[in-house]
């Protein structure tokens, strides 16, 4: 089951010994049957001459309008409320379907004369079982949450046409996660919070805007190619569906595939304080390619445009966490196969079909790509302690462009000779064949 919640702002008195009437229409709260009905309001007395007295307060909820067999309970009685901001449920007088009307009014009354309190706003939550197809239109500013531990799914598409306080939240507290197997929808703004884990599945209807602002987004399907996904701090993104513009923000975190695997995206921002958590769990072949094992063996980020790094260098660099797994399993923590820690090695760990980019501008602004590389290189940093494999006494790691500046390099070098990329190699190659071939010509 999941739980959708929305705030509806009162602001008005409620008069001594009358009754305030607040109502919302949420005809598509995503819910098909209820389970449990919560209402939080939040009250305040705008008066210190004559200061509200709680005790005397009293309030209903109505569900369904005139039209509808609509159902009424009581959400508490004079003398229950204590506080100025308290909860209230009620499970057993609205269970059944979600009414199409979609319509709610609550009741607030002051049974006694007196203090006066006023009722800034309330909040209703309804929990129950969510639509398994269509589309789940929350409306303005709404929530969306598990209801209980484990993995709740939703098969229908949940959409969003706000921004700014009218974004849609989805809310993943700790265990409880969502799997929005009908994806997003819409030109609004999504929000994740919660340390949780949303999966997300084909969205092609989605063209807004997704803030990864805490735990774990799992890309599955593919999103709209004009949406963005932005991870800020304590977010992060996995997957191996495809996005649109990503921007990885300061203390956000980048961890493609669901162990090593592939990620797509549109033009890609990388900015200082933030993570690519990289893993690799065998080397096979890549001591002579480093295209070899990229989106099977290691991790790999596939743009379609631009990757920009932003990072200024110092204490503003671009973290590339290496990280080795166990190839037996592809999940767990340990040292990675076929590996030579005297050897060279080099990896794609992206690549950009129009070019990496410092600060928007491409290899060709410094003159040559060596100068490129050296400037690029000093803006990240590069973090091995969960690498497990051996490495060399003289062992370096660095940042590289291939010819072309379209492939990122993360490079190994264990003191002993570097190996060349491939190109490089064959180009080197075949110049020895050529002057070998004259020289027998020669002597002929």
């Amino acid at each position: 089951m999941v739980t959708v919640e929305k705030t509806v702002t009162v602001d008005k008195n409620i008069t001594d010994n009358g009754t305030l009437r607040s109502g919302l229409t949420w005809t598509n709260a995503g819910i098909s049957v209820i389970d449990l009905v919560a209402v939080t309001l939040n009250v305040s007395s705008p008066f210190t001459s004559n200061p509200a007295d709680l005790s005397d307060l009293s309030a209903s909820l109505r569900h369904g309008n005139g039209a509808e067999s609509y159902r009424v309970g009581s959400l508490f009685a004079a003398g229950d409320m204590t506080s100025l901001s308290q909860t209230f449920t009620q499970g057993i007088s609205f269970d059944g379907n979600y009414l199409s009307s979609g319509y709610w009014n609550l009741a607030v009354s002051d049974g006694q004369g007196g203090g006066i309190a006023r009722l800034d706003s309330w909040k209703l939550a309804i929990t129950g079982a969510p639509l398994s197809s269509g589309t789940l239109d929350l409306g303005s500013g709404a929530v969306l949450t598990a209801a209980s531990s484990g993995t709740t799914e939703v098969g229908a598409a949940v959409v969003s046409n706000g921004t700014g306080a009218s974004a849609i939240t989805l809310a993943t507290d700790s265990g409880k996660n969502l799997n929005l197997s009908g994806g997003l929808s819409g030109s609004g703004n999504f929000s994740k919070t919660g340390e949780g884990t949303a999966q997300i599945g084909n969205s092609s209807g989605f063209s807004g805007r997704l803030e990864v602002g805490g735990g774990k987004v799992v890309i599955t399907g593919s999103l709209g190619s004009n949406s963005t996904v932005r991870v800020g701090a304590g977010g992060l993104l996995s997957g191996t569906g495809t996005v649109g513009a990503l921007e990885i923000a300061s203390g956000g975190t980048l961890a493609v595939g669901n162990s090593p695997g592939q990620l797509n995206a549109g033009n890609t921002t990388w900015a200082g304080g933030a993570t690519y958590a990289w893993e690799v769990d065998d080397f096979t072949g890549n001591d002579t390619d480093f295209l070899a094992g990229r989106g099977t063996n290691w991790d790999f980020l596939n743009v379609t445009g631009t990757l920009n790094v932003t990072a200024t260098g110092g204490a503003s660099r671009f973290i590339i966490d290496v990280i080795s797994l166990l190839a037996a399993d592809n999940l767990t923590k340990g040292a990675a196969d076929e590996w030579d820690p005297l050897k060279g090695y080099s990896f794609s760990i992206a690549t950009a079909t129009d070019g990496i980019q410092i600060g928007g501008a491409g290899y060709g602004s410094y003159g040559s790509q060596a100068a490129f590389d050296s400037a690029l290189n000093g803006l990240f940093d590069i973090r091995t302690t969960q690498f497990a494999n051996a490495t060399g006494s003289a062992a370096l790691w660095s940042i590289s462009t291939s010819a072309g500046g379209q492939n990122l390099l993360l490079n190994y070098n264990g003191g002993a000779t570097a190996i060349p990329e491939p190109g490089s190699a064959s180009l080197l190659v075949l110049g020895l064949v050529t002057l070998f071939a004259r020289k027998r010509r020669g002597r002929g």
